[in-house]
């Protein structure tokens, strides 16, 4: 006869952060925010941030998908150009440049003859998208550190992120490529709870929809959450609270 799995036992609740545990994760905040905001500052524009800029200003504006679609999905470009709605940005589509899809005959022109300085608009799109998903990524990793060993080692999750000059730099710049790397780790913090309710598995589908609307090469998703689950049930291990993995994949 099978014998029954015995039940997980009660979820225990995430220990309370210390002040000292509070007082590392705000020192490790404020000097990534201090390094990325010097690298913002001093960083001249990279070959490629032009294009990135002029093509998600032109889909906000536009809603057309077309200056920079043989290479990127939109999502990225776009968030990094929301900040340029609120200043009087112009959009030269009108030019025959962007009409021929000369790409990076436009995109320089974007940004360097609009009616606002380059520093302005390039500094505005940099420190948003620093902003935003450095600040996303600080929390998942130190909610991923308490959840493995406290919230001193969440803290120092986010003190390794802050001293990691490569990561800053990419989450700084006017790329597709910090999006859809916090959205991938966002869909494995997500899947790895051990109680999943119907939520975690939403959030984890958008996270995961974010990242393939953000970058192609994230379509890996596509084969790394079905072969996670999977592994997880052959493994057989401990029933997971919440929706079972074949309803959880469908949300």
């Amino acid at each position: 006869m099978k014998k029954k799995r015995a039940p997980a036992p009660p979820l225990a609740p995430p220990p309370a952060a210390s002040p000292v545990a509070l007082a590392a994760l705000a020192a490790a905040l404020a000097l990534g925010a201090f390094f990325g905001a010097g690298f913002i500052r001093s960083s001249s524009p990279t070959y490629d941030e032009p294009v990135h800029l002029a093509s998600g200003y032109s889909y906000l504006k536009s809603g057309r998908y077309f200056l920079n679609i043989l290479d990127h999905p939109p999502l990225a470009e776009k968030w990094a150009a929301l900040p340029l709605l609120f200043r009087n940005v112009a959009t030269m589509t009108g030019h025959p440049d962007f009409a021929a899809g000369r790409l990076y005959a436009f995109s320089d022109r974007f940004l360097h003859q609009n009616s606002v300085r380059p520093g302005a608009m390039l500094g505005a799109a940099r420190g948003f998208t620093f902003a935003t998903m450095g600040g996303l990524l600080a929390a998942a990793l130190f909610m991923w550190g308490r959840r493995a060993a406290g919230p001193v080692a969440g803290a120092g999750a986010v003190w390794a992120a802050a001293l990691t000059p490569v990561l800053l730099s990419n989450l700084a710049l006017v790329t597709t490529d910090g999006m859809p790397a916090v959205m991938y780790f966002c869909v494995a913090l997500l899947l790895s709870r051990r109680s999943r309710p119907g939520w975690v598995w939403a959030a984890a589908g958008a996270a995961a929809g974010a990242a393939l609307a953000s970058k192609f090469s994230m379509a890996a998703l596509l084969a790394f959450v079905p072969a996670l689950l999977a592994g997880e049930a052959l493994e057989g291990g401990e029933r997971r609270e919440g929706l079972g993995r074949a309803a959880g994949y469908a949300v």
